[in-house]
């Protein structure tokens, strides 16, 4: 009995997202719209990739209504709109942190419409069938956030395995280029100094043309490498920095911990003026992770009115 009510529940809460999978979509665009840093109408810039999002919601509910280990990975179609989507995050300068960010976001609008759905219809499910299927859902996020996470993380080794070539084929030329007029400029040099060219003017103002236009063809050379390095140079290790609200990654960091601050009643507030930063995004996520959680496990217990407030 108990397995008939689960499938029940798993089949309803399934049919329900497919009815309801543009509206959930919608949800997601907007909080997709947020979270990265792109032109709103550059999150999917195009019809064909706008329409990855009903079509990946769509394969949730199908995974919901029938969870089969291999029912996700089996269809190609889908499975190809995710890789798809890895490509175009890390075409767009993306973090991993942020296509991670993004699935979160999927995962915790289904759940959300889960409750509501429940609490619409009046249902009663068991606890285990309520967690049974919402670990569903999770199960069907984390196997196309793996999809996506690998195509995303493959773009990015072949960008650097290509970085790491054109570096190479860079050094080899600065030392051609650099060769011709230091040999010159090596040659030149001991004429300079002999007694010889010292008493022959016209070749010592010879010697001294070559050693002049040696020079400023060696100045010239080292500031079209240099500007030609910054061009080609890209360093992993360097923070993606971009123009963040920062009130947008607050109360995205405050949606996370909510469950925590609830639990120990901590109110966080966030300040409405906080400012535009060009940061890297990710990293001051983390950042205000570490700072709002600690504000929230180290709270008094004895005090009545507890909050952690962000503002500038």
């Amino acid at each position: 009995m108990a397995d008939s009510a689960a499938t029940s529940f798993g089949d309803l809460i399934a049919a329900r997202i497919r009815a309801e999978h543009v509206p959930i979509s919608a949800r997601w665009l907007e909080r997709l719209r947020d979270l990265l840093t792109v032109e709103p109408n550059e999150v999917f810039p195009s019809k064909h990739l706008l329409d990855h999002i009903p079509a990946l919601i769509q394969q949730v509910a199908e995974y919901v209504r029938s969870p089969e280990a291999e029912a996700v990975e089996a269809n190609t179609s889908i499975t190809a709109k995710a890789q798809e989507l890895g490509e175009l995050r890390h075409e767009q300068r993306a973090s991993l942190h942020q296509v991670l960010g993004e699935y979160r976001l999927l995962g915790a609008i289904l759940t959300t419409f889960v409750q509501e759905e429940v609490e619409r219809l009046h249902l009663s499910p068991a606890t285990g069938e309520a967690l049974d299927v919402l670990r569903r859902i999770n199960d069907a996020i984390w196997i196309l956030m793996q999809t996506t996470v690998n195509t995303f993380v493959t773009a990015y080794t072949e960008t650097i395995g290509t970085h790491a070539a054109r570096l190479e084929s860079f050094n080899r030329m600065v030392s051609h280029e650099l060769r011709q007029p230091l040999a010159t400029l090596t040659y030149a040099v001991p004429l300079l100094k002999s007694e010889p060219i010292r008493a022959d003017a016209i070749r010592h103002e010879h010697v001294l043309g070559v050693l002049e236009r040696n020079v400023v063809r060696l100045v010239e050379l080292m500031d079209q490498l240099e500007n030609l390095s910054r061009l080609q140079t890209v360093n992993p290790d360097t923070p993606a920095v971009q123009r963040t609200d920062a009130g947008l990654v607050v109360r995205e960091v405050a949606r996370q911990l909510r469950e925590m601050a609830d639990a120990r009643g901590v109110d966080i507030r966030v300040a409405d003026d906080l400012p535009e930063l060009v940061v890297d995004r990710a990293r001051l996520e983390l950042i205000l992770t570490n700072l709002i959680s600690n504000g929230i496990k180290y709270s008094d217990p004895q005090k009545t009115d507890k909050w952690v407030h962000v503002e500038t």
